[in-house]
C-alpha cells in the first residue's frame, strides 16, 4: 500500500498542477518503496533524484501560473 494516496480534496483546480501533485505522490511513494525494500544506494539515489527533478519542474510551473494570476509575492 502506498505511503501517500491522492485524494480529490488535495486538488487545486488546475489540471496541470494537480497532475504534478499526483506525480509527486507517485515519485515519493517510489522513494518510500525503495527505502522499505532496503534498496541499493544507486536505486535510492535514482528515486531521490526523480523527486528532485519533479519538484523543480513543478515549482517552475506553479510559479508561472501564480504570476499569470498576479498572485502576490511571485
Amino acid at each position: 500500500m502506498p505511503l501517500l494516496q491522492w485524494e480529490s480534496l488535495y486538488s487545486v483546480g488546475n489540471e496541470v498542477l494537480d497532475g504534478d501533485h499526483q506525480g509527486l505522490f507517485a515519485d515519493l511513494n517510489e522513494l518510500w518503496r525503495q527505502i522499505e525494500q532496503q534498496a541499493e544506494a544507486v536505486d535510492l539515489l535514482t528515486a531521490l533524484a526523480q523527486v528532485q527533478l519533479s519538484m523543480e519542474a513543478h515549482f517552475t510551473r506553479e510559479e508561472d501560473v501564480l504570476r499569470r494570476l498576479n498572485y502576490p509575492l511571485t
